[in-house]
């Protein structure tokens, strides 16, 4: 994560982080979880162009308040017929500016599997040129009281 603050100074870029207070525990494995969200905020910050924005939000989603965490950028965007793409190993955008960046282009790929492993999905909302949300949604904690 270091490298990715680093690189993020060194192109002016802002990033924030935003919690809403937690109304459930998270019970998931926290290594791979910091390693998912590191995947995706170090691909954020090499797709937002110099003094751009970007973010990390954690909160809690649908009657079970199940865990989700969104990291966001004011960057390239991705148009929406490669959305599903992007998560592939090895696939490389020539069509969004910056897709010839340096790497295996395997970052999404190995974060949507780490999601899986953890029981949760990733979802992308993006449109070019409007920048990019990548949503980890986590299964809701194990209830306390067994007959539910």
């Amino acid at each position: 994560m270091r490298e990715g603050r680093k690189t993020a100074q060194g192109k002016g870029i802002e990033i924030r982080l935003r919690s809403d207070s937690a109304p459930t525990p998270v019970f998931t494995d926290r290594a791979r979880l910091f390693q998912l969200l590191s995947l995706l905020i170090k691909n954020a910050i090499k797709f937002t162009p110099r003094n751009g924005r970007v973010g990390l939000e954690a909160t809690w989603f649908g009657a079970e308040n199940a865990p989700a965490f969104v990291v966001w950028d004011t960057g390239v965007g991705i148009r929406e017929s490669d959305h599903q793409r992007i998560f592939e190993p090895f696939v490389r955008l020539d069509s969004i500016e910056g897709g010839d960046m340096p790497g295996p282009g395997l970052g999404l790929s190995l974060a949507r599997g780490i999601a899986q492993s953890l029981g949760g999905s990733i979802e992308v909302a993006s449109c070019p040129g409007e920048g990019s949300r990548f949503a980890v949604l986590l299964p809701p904690a194990p209830s306390a009281n067994p007959s539910q």
